[in-house]
């Protein structure tokens, strides 16, 4: 972890300066909101903190692969060198004129994106990205690239019932 971001149970957590994005695994959507409720009921009462869950707002795209730092930054007009893994950025993305959030997160392997824009922009952003010659994959491609780079998904090969030492994830353990 660094001191922008985390992931836990295939949640990502991007810090800001005055809030934190949260994008967490769908699989574990319910139990993760309840928790979230419940330590904002607790140790955040009569405090000025919330949560915003924007599912129905904003969609999520990934982009995967060698060369999805050159895309975004061919969109964005920005350079992403700076941006380390798990951290997030807000940006315009240029041809559409809309803001979203690039959160660093090669999560096949290779270095990567996710992606949040606002769910009524997410099919133009998916055009504008094939029509610069990036091509949609779906979870099997996904998975296979993940499983070759000894990365776990939650809900597959790691949850409650299968620690991180039986999923093989010594590597992410701090002694």
């Amino acid at each position: 972890m660094n001191q922008n971001g985390c992931v836990v149970d295939d949640t990502v957590v991007s810090k800001y300066e005055d809030h934190v994005y949260q994008v967490i695994n769908a699989g574990c959507k319910d139990k993760d909101l309840a928790h979230i409720k419940k330590i904002l009921d607790t140790e955040f009462k009569g405090k000025d903190v919330r949560m915003e869950y924007k599912e129905a707002e904003d969609a999520l795209v990934a982009i995967q692969g060698p060369k999805a730092a050159a895309v975004v930054e061919k969109l964005t007009g920005v350079s992403f060198k700076k941006q380390l893994f798990m951290e997030g950025s807000r940006q315009k993305i240029k041809a559409l004129n809309i803001d979203a959030l690039f959160t660093r997160c090669g999560y096949t392997g290779e270095d990567g994106f996710e992606v949040a824009v606002k769910a009524s922009k997410a099919a133009e952003f998916c055009e504008l990205l094939r029509s610069n010659n990036v091509e949609p994959c779906g979870l099997g491609a996904r998975d296979s690239l993940r499983l070759e780079a000894g990365l776990c998904l939650y809900g597959h090969e790691l949850d409650e019932t299968i620690s991180p030492v039986e999923s093989v994830l010594q590597w992410v353990i701090t002694p």
